[in-house]
């Protein structure tokens, strides 16, 4: 094990938990009023930016007194350090490349806090403790403001939001909570049982009345992964272990694209009892009118498309009316942000985090926190974003795994 000085070790601590604490709760003010005019629309947080540099200073800090290990870590895992890289060169032909640079040092600081805290932390009963500290505190503070506070209800009255700005972003903490009760359940971690127990009837509570269609979906699928992993177990004697999972996962993707391209109206009965509609409250449209006229192989640069003075924002503001500040899909901001060579590069990213799973036999709750990033994307942008709960936990798990493989390695050459 590596030995590192007390002092560091506190600061890599509340380096991370600052971090958690702020991307779950926020730097603004809850239960705030959503602004239906484009002029009204803040362009800058100074709070946000003042407490975000203080935390990526202190964690490059942390970082320089373990060079060495970063750069083992990078020669590792490779894929989304290429990734990062080329969000860097596309400043070069973003129309703002000032914006672009800004967001991509939010980017950098999810990544180098992360890192700091494996750096100076190999046991993951201390993240989980953070986890546990702060998504607990807004989670039963959420609920209680629901009864108590209006703002608390989504201005539609369609879900509740609790403290965070809309029912999505709820949904989205009400999803990863889910993951980390149920994993402090069935393992042996420092938290309670019955306090997991108790915070998992919570979270079930906050899923039905948030009503967010993404939050049910993402659930829905990794409880789906998890139920053809459980059947690997009955069917091992027949040899059918893996190839049996793989083979109900692909059957769930192949229906559910039978479902889309030749029976939509079940998809449309399901919508209609969320109230929703086929189109995710709009968001094919979006998807089709944000693609419209990009360039599609270099992109618009890293987080060069969504600024609010573009008139090409301003357009699309015409026709949507309800102000959309991101693609409502990961997947088309990323196409659309970095191009082709980017979208390639994340599916480069996720392949080589599942191949490196399976190269070493690793299981970790990091995994199944990365999977609900990976389905929440598909509808929300979340991903390869700074200060968003479901980016930081998909940077966190990634650098959890390689972390971990590495700190095995470097055990096992010790006792030899």
């Amino acid at each position: 094990m590596y030995q590192h000085s007390k002092y560091l070790v506190i600061l890599s601590r509340i380096v991370f938990f600052l971090y958690f604490f702020f991307t779950t709760f926020g730097t603004s003010l809850p239960f705030q009023e959503r602004n239906w005019d484009v002029s009204e629309i803040a362009t800058s947080n100074i709070l946000n930016q003042i407490i975000y540099t203080i935390l990526f200073l202190a964690s490059i800090f942390l970082i320089l007194n373990q060079r060495k290990r970063v750069v083992e870590i990078i020669r590792f895992e490779k894929f989304l350090s290429l990734f990062v890289l080329w969000c860097t060169i596309s400043v070069l032909w973003s129309d703002y490349p000032i914006v672009s640079i800004k967001r991509l040092i939010q980017f950098y600081t999810a990544i180098s806090v992360c890192i700091s805290f494996f750096l100076y932390n190999s046991d993951l009963k201390i993240a989980l403790n953070h986890f546990f500290t702060v998504l607990g505190t807004f989670l039963i503070l959420s609920l209680i403001s629901v009864f108590t506070i209006p703002g608390a209800i989504d201005q539609a009255g369609q879900g509740w939001r609790g403290l965070a700005p809309q029912k999505n972003h709820l949904g989205q903490v009400v999803v990863y909570s889910s993951i980390i009760w149920i994993y402090s359940i069935f393992h042996s971690v420092s938290i309670k049982k019955w306090a997991s127990v108790f915070l998992l009837i919570l979270t079930a509570i906050l899923l039905i009345g948030a009503r967010s269609t993404t939050a049910y979906l993402t659930i829905f699928y990794i409880l789906s992964i998890r139920f053809s992993f459980l059947l690997d177990k009955i069917f091992k004697p027949l040899g059918l272990r893996k190839s049996f999972s793989i083979l109900i996962i692909g059957t769930i993707i192949i229906l559910n694209t039978i479902v889309i391209l030749f029976y939509p109206e079940v998809l449309e009965q399901f919508a209609g009892s969320l109230g929703k509609d086929l189109t995710f409250t709009g968001r094919t449209q979006l998807w089709v009118d944000v693609l419209k006229g990009g360039n599609l192989i270099f992109g618009y640069g890293y987080q060069g498309y969504w600024v609010l003075d573009s008139p090409r924002i301003l357009l699309l503001y015409t026709v949507y009316n309800w102000l959309p500040n991101m693609g409502h899909s990961g997947y088309v901001d990323i196409l659309n942000e970095t191009g082709l060579i980017g979208l390639l590069m994340v599916i480069g990213i996720i392949a080589n985090y599942f191949y490196t799973i399976f190269r070493y036999k690793v299981k970790s709750i990091g995994t199944w926190l990365l999977i609900g990033a990976i389905i929440t994307n598909l509808t929300e942008t979340i991903m390869f974003r700074g200060a968003i709960l479901g980016g930081v936990l998909f940077i966190f798990s990634y650098f959890l795994l390689f972390f971990n493989i590495k700190n095995l390695e470097s055990n096992n050459s010790k006792a030899l």
